[in-house]
């Protein structure tokens, strides 16, 4: 198996997030649509291996070495689980990453078993912080509650 464009999740998620809700503002103005000068948001793709993923994650901790394989296997476990929505934002004109935001479901035994929803945000650098500040902000309503549990578990998330 090669790397390909194929993502995480369905990228529609991201525009069904009500991002009205957010309270931070920046300027320039960013959104999920134009999230800067050359700024692509969207899910994260095996492709994105060779564009500096592992890099990004590389800021917060040793990230060891990670092969092809390793990687394209860990990538197929979170996108089956459902339970993953690694979400990048890519500089086109480099072809590389620059930041990174992860929000995982987290299943619990307590509160009658709830879900509790973990964002992880990974910026590169000071712009990139902006954004990675407003998609967190926006990632506090963990994408709506995942878009109100996935339209009440009919788990349309997934492709």
């Amino acid at each position: 198996m090669k790397p390909d464009e194929t993502p995480m999740f369905d990228p529609n998620l991201l525009k069904e997030v009500d991002w009205s809700q957010n309270t931070a503002t920046f300027s320039p103005a960013i959104s999920p649509a134009y999230p800067g000068e050359g700024l692509v948001l969207r899910p994260l793709c095996t492709a994105d291996l060779n564009r500096g993923f592992l890099k990004v994650l590389g800021q917060l901790t040793e990230t060891g070495v990670v092969n092809p394989e390793q990687f394209m296997k860990s990538f197929e476990h979170m996108k089956k689980s459902g339970d993953y929505y690694v979400t990048v934002v890519e500089d086109v004109a480099l072809g590389r990453i620059v930041a990174t935001a992860t929000l995982i479901v987290e299943h619990k035994f307590i509160h009658s078993c709830a879900k509790a929803y973990k964002p992880y945000i990974l910026p590169m650098s000071s712009y990139q912080l902006q954004l990675s500040l407003n998609v967190a902000c926006n990632r506090a309503s963990s994408l709506n509650t995942v878009i109100f549990s996935e339209r009440k578990s009919g788990r349309r998330g997934r492709q």
